[in-house]
Order: C-alpha cells, then sequence, then structure tokens
C-alpha cells in the first residue's frame, strides 16, 4: 500500500522526492510481489494443503475465500506490474535493482527463521515446516 500511496502522490504532487520514493519502493516490491504471487497461485492449484494444512486428519483444510484470495494474493501483484510497466519511468542504473532485491529478501529470510525461532520451529509457511535441513530460508534466499 504504501508503493501505491507514493506513487498517487507523486502523481497528485509530481516532487522528486516522491518519484525517489516511489522508484526505491518499487524497486523492493515488483520483483518479490509478482514472484509471490506466481508462487502462492501455482501451489494453490498444485496442493492447496502445502499452504493451508488441515486441522486434523481426514478433515478438508481451510481455504479463504475467492474474493479475499484474489485481493489479496492476485491483484496487488496485477497493480504494481501495471503501474511499473505502463506509468513508470526505467529504474536508474545506480539504483542496482538486483543488490535491493537480494537485500529484500535475505531480511525477509532473517525474519522467516525469527518468526519460526518464536514459534517453537513452525514456519510461517506450513511446507517450510515439513523441509529438512538446512532451514528453509537459505532455499529462498536465491530467488532474491
Amino acid at each position: 500500500w504504501l508503493t501505491f500511496a507514493c506513487a498517487l502522490a507523486f502523481d497528485l504532487v509530481p516532487l522528486q522526492l516522491l518519484s525517489r520514493a516511489k522508484t526505491t519502493l518499487a524497486v523492493l516490491v515488483v520483483p518479490i510481489e509478482g514472484l509471490v504471487s506466481v508462487l502462492y497461485w501455482s501451489l494453490m492449484l498444485v496442493d492447496p494443503a502445502l499452504l493451508n494444512p488441515a486441522t486434523a486428519p481426514g478433515e478438508e483444510p481451510f481455504r479463504i475465500p475467492l474474493k479475499l484470495d484474489i485481493a489479496l494474493h492476485a491483484l496487488p501483484a496485477l497493480f504494481l506490474w501495471t503501474d511499473f510497466l505502463a506509468f513508470s519511468p526505467p529504474f536508474p542504473q545506480q539504483a542496482r535493482p538486483a543488490v535491493i532485491a537480494t537485500t529484500a529478501t535475505a531480511a525477509y529470510c532473517a525474519w522467516m527463521e525469527y518468526c519460526a525461532q518464536g514459534n517453537g520451529g513452525t514456519y510461517p509457511y506450513p511446507m517450510l515446516s515439513a523441509l529438512p535441513p538446512p532451514p528453509p530460508s537459505l532455499r529462498s534466499l536465491p530467488s532474491g
């Protein structure tokens, strides 16, 4: 939402500071949101239990209502990519998008490990808790 707020503010008041903030946020969130959306919907098509396991054996896994699921896991990526491709200037070379994306991915992996430690070794995504060592976040790091 912060990226959208910066984009709207820049459209209303075209200040260089707002343009730079929008571009910096876009470098971070556009690739990550796109990747998360593709991975989420791929897993939902292949095996929804990887994301939402059953609470008891033999029960159906919990499902988010479809409209809410689309609002949370499809529309943000669609809107961010549309804004990036249709309305944003190219990323400046000095922004080093690869460095920013890798740093953001590493920070997210560290956050996942921190959450897992606080939850008795249970990761935020059930499929990660089922993976053997090394820590699942190390497997996620190359995606950055």
